[in-house]
């Protein structure tokens, strides 16, 4: 679990992980250079419970983070978790039980209730279950929850980590390159309480979060089709990059339209005002736009503008 100024709701985040009816594992709590009291709350957890052990990052930032934790980390499997989500008590009963049923899977995610800051459900999300359907899928997006994955300790390491080239799509670059037609799956069942909320740093970076999908899009391809993934890693993605790969600077410009449109979309009938108005944003500042997608955006600013005149305060 990455910690970085996680006070609001890390007590909640680390109780869901000790209340697990799965009791054998150990927590390991990356402190990512917080400047509030989170590694004192985290301290104070190491002093109760033996399982938790606070590790204080040497990297700053969430793969350094994340990587530091894997290297740390002594188990056979490994789960995620973010310092301001929840786990339902039988989550890593479930996923266990699931990885000793089909030796086959790797990376093992679930469903997922959404909740708003303050805790109240507002919508679930539920993707592709089956190996084959994700392995299709994770061309198009990535359809395993982040906080939700538990993995192979062996496979997550023979995969190479994270990338840093990945800046706020890591996750989707491993699940790409740990994909086989049979390797990933997904439990039908909530078992992840997803925060959403004002101060997430989901939409920081949004457009770097953009370009570094497509380039882990990309890249599937070419691995699919026995060619190297041979980009730089150490630096984050950029159009250069893109057109390196064989993309024209118009199909970068459409994928960034297209996907600041629809995560727009998604985010305003989610609540996360935050969100709709970054993707809007970017969309926005993009020349030329073309005039339907223009038309969309104009309409999803009215209700934006609406919504948030009805409940200024309800959601994020």
């Amino acid at each position: 679990m990455p910690v970085r100024d996680a006070r609001q709701f890390l007590r909640e985040a680390i109780d869901s992980i000790l209340e697990q009816t799965f009791s054998d594992f150990e927590l390991l709590l990356i402190d990512d250079f917080s400047q509030d009291d989170s590694a004192a709350i985290c301290q104070s957890y190491c002093a109760s419970d033996s399982r938790v052990i606070l590790l204080h990052n040497t990297e700053r930032g969430i793969i350094g983070a994340l990587n530091f934790g894997i290297a740390h980390a002594r188990g056979k499997l490994i789960a995620r978790m973010d310092a301001d989500d929840i786990c339902e008590p039988d989550r890593f009963a479930r996923q266990v039980r699931e990885f000793e049923r089909n030796p086959a899977i790797a990376v093992l995610g679930t469903a997922a209730s959404l909740i708003n800051q303050d805790g109240d459900t507002i919508g679930e999300l539920h993707y592709e279950t089956a190996p084959a359907e994700i392995h299709r899928a994770l061309l198009q997006r990535s359809c395993i929850i982040h906080p939700s994955a538990m993995m192979r300790a062996e496979s997550v390491r023979r995969a190479g980590d994270y990338r840093n080239a990945f800046l706020r799509c890591e996750d989707y670059d491993l699940w790409l390159r740990m994909a086989a037609p049979d390797n990933m799956a997904n439990l039908d069942a909530p078992l992840l309480r997803y925060r959403l909320h004002e101060n997430q740093v989901t939409w920081d970076g949004f457009e770097q979060r953009i370009l570094s999908e497509l380039a882990a899009v990309e890249l599937a391809k070419r691995r699919r089709a026995g060619r190297p993934d041979d980009i730089d890693a150490s630096s984050p993605i950029d159009r250069t990059a893109l057109k390196d790969l064989g993309m024209t600077g118009d199909e970068i410009d459409r994928q960034i339209l297209l996907r600041a449109l629809g995560t727009a979309t998604n985010a305003l009938q989610l609540g996360q005002y935050r969100g709709a108005r970054t993707a809007l944003d970017l969309l926005a500042g993009q020349r030329p736009v073309p005039l339907k997608i223009r038309l969309r955006s104009m309409l999803l600013r009215l209700k934006l503008f609406w919504q948030e005149c009805r409940h200024p305060a309800e959601r994020v």
